[in-house]
């Protein structure tokens, strides 16, 4: 049987780990797939020019969704941080998760933004 209090306690433990664990997850994710895409577009398959050809731009648009999403993480933490802060002062396990949520979440946003200006900046096969 639900509680009422059930489903805020639902979104709260979801938006903890959205705070936590989405900006890292997201940099993470972006650097396994635009690095090796972007390594491999040099080889110059001829079975795979059309595929390559698109390719810079595919690498900038999976960059701008990373961005999105590690800021939605951010987002997240925000709203952690807000509920912390009107919580009375005996419960501070929260503030504690929310400061770490933040902070988290803004290191890896400045690393997902430094990871995509290489898709606007540097072009996949550029010559040495």
């Amino acid at each position: 049987m639900k509680t009422p209090d059930s489903a805020p306690h639902w979104r709260r433990n979801v938006r903890t780990l959205a705070g936590l664990f989405g900006a890292p997850l997201v940099w993470i994710l972006q650097m396994s797939i635009s690095e090796p895409l972007a390594e491999n577009s040099c080889i110059g398959h001829s079975a795979l020019a059309g595929l390559w050809q698109s390719l810079p731009l595919a690498l900038k648009l999976f960059s701008f969704l990373c961005v999105a999403t590690g800021l939605l993480s951010g987002l997240a933490a925000h709203r952690m941080w807000d509920d912390a802060a009107e919580q009375e002062a005996g419960d501070g396990r929260r503030r504690f998760m929310a400061r770490l949520a933040l902070m988290s979440s803004f290191l890896f946003i400045v690393a997902i933004i430094f990871t995509a200006c290489a898709a606007f900046l540097v072009t996949p096969c550029q010559s040495h």
